[in-house]
């Protein structure tokens, strides 16, 4: 997953007040940080945290977590975000991109043993 969300913007309207998206604790891979500091706001939810949340989680490993959480942004009314590369994006795309990212899901296929 190559995103990081740093401000949230409604599209075609004023500025929302900046959220608690874990930016900086993400930037310094301090991923464990960053799931505690997003989860912790009152308001949690909206599409930046969570991007930024499935980010962590999945740089830790829990990939479960982090597709749940994506298909919840991906439900979400869609906003604009701008990324740490100071592009914006439309949530809805980033969120899409970040489980292409993450490649297809292992838990939904039937293994079977060859011998």
């Amino acid at each position: 997953m190559s995103f990081a969300v740093a401000i949230l913007l409604v599209a075609g309207q004023a500025a929302l007040p900046a959220v608690e998206a874990g930016y900086d604790e993400i930037s310094d891979a301090r991923y464990a940080d960053a799931i505690r500091t997003i989860e912790a706001d009152p308001d949690f939810g909206n599409p930046a945290q969570l991007i930024n949340l499935a980010l962590a989680y999945a740089r830790q490993g829990d990939e479960e977590t982090a597709r749940r959480l994506l298909r919840t942004a991906l439900a979400r009314e869609p906003v604009m975000l701008e990324a740490s590369d100071g592009k914006w994006h439309d949530s809805r795309w980033m969120a899409w991109q970040a489980l292409a990212d993450l490649g297809p899901d292992d838990s939904s296929r039937v293994r079977t043993a060859s011998r």
